[in-house]
């Protein structure tokens, strides 16, 4: 997490949520080729092949951190 932007993390935490590339981009008034770029950025980052892999992650990431927030 240290070595992401402030914006990468917040779309980060908003995949943990399972949120979709357009519901992230509406949560943050960006468009969805934005929200792309800031994802590819944060799988480099992770060292992760996948959206799916960098959602797990911050869902693990958050359930750390917040588990009475977080239920699975």
């Amino acid at each position: 997490m240290d070595r992401l932007t402030s914006r990468q993390r917040e779309v980060f935490l908003l995949l943990g949520h399972g949120m979709s590339n357009r519901q992230i981009a509406l949560t943050l008034v960006v468009s969805e080729h934005t929200v792309k770029a800031h994802i590819a950025k944060i799988l480099k980052e992770l060292g992760v092949e996948s959206r799916l892999q960098a959602g797990l992650a911050a869902l693990l990431y958050l359930q750390e951190r917040h588990p009475e927030v977080v239920a699975v």
